[in-house]
């Protein structure tokens, strides 16, 4: 499952870029991203609106993870062509070591 990840991942920008010249992730595309919770812990979901979706977490609603550890700041976002292919990276993302999952936030850093 990591050569499907760091595959599909080497083969995109991370984000589109906005008129300030920042990485993002824009809307409709979906994107798999990653929350850095209070605790240090690293969620990882996926959406089409990664600004809502930051809003929910904060507010406690969604993920039941964040109810118990609040987010702090997305660390890490990458735009995807459909949801599926969204799933599959996420899929990825959730079955590596800590390790695998900071390589993968250093190439796919949120500058939001």
């Amino acid at each position: 499952m990591l050569g499907v990840l760091v595959g599909d991942v080497s083969k995109r920008d991370t984000c589109a870029h906005d008129s300030m010249g920042q990485k993002q992730v824009k809307s409709p595309d979906w994107c798999v991203y990653v929350i850095e919770c209070e605790s240090g812990a690293w969620y990882t979901g996926i959406t089409n609106d990664l600004e809502k979706r930051f809003k929910v977490h904060a507010a406690g609603k969604g993920a039941k993870f964040m109810r118990m550890d609040r987010p702090k700041r997305i660390v890490a976002a990458k735009a995807c062509d459909s949801k599926s292919e969204a799933l599959k990276i996420e899929a990825a993302l959730k079955g590596l070591e800590r390790v695998g999952k900071q390589t993968w936030i250093a190439g796919n850093p949120w500058k939001g």
